[in-house]
C-alpha cells in the first residue's frame, strides 16, 4: 500500500487528510519544488520515503464547454 502524507508546499500541491485526488495549483510566477511525504507499507513493514517534485510555473488549463439545444424541435 502507498499512502502519501504530506506536501511541503499545500498552496501548490494540497494533499487531502482522509485520502483523494491531490490538488496542483500551479504557480504563476516561478517553479515550485515540493517535498511528497508517502509511506509504503508491504507484509507489515512500513518506510516513509520523501521524494521532490517541480511543478512547472503556468496556467492551469480547465475545459469549458458550451452546449445548445433547440426545443421543441426547432
Amino acid at each position: 500500500m502507498v499512502q502519501l502524507l504530506a506536501s511541503s508546499n499545500p498552496s501548490v500541491l494540497s494533499v487531502p487528510a482522509n485520502g483523494g485526488w491531490v490538488e496542483v495549483n500551479r504557480p504563476t510566477d516561478n517553479d515550485a519544488t515540493v517535498t511528497l511525504t508517502v509511506t509504503l507499507k508491504l507484509n507489515g513493514i512500513s518506510k516513509d520515503k520523501e521524494f521532490t517534485v517541480v511543478v512547472p510555473k503556468g496556467v492551469t488549463v480547465t475545459n469549458e464547454y458550451t452546449i445548445s439545444y433547440v426545443l421543441n424541435g426547432g
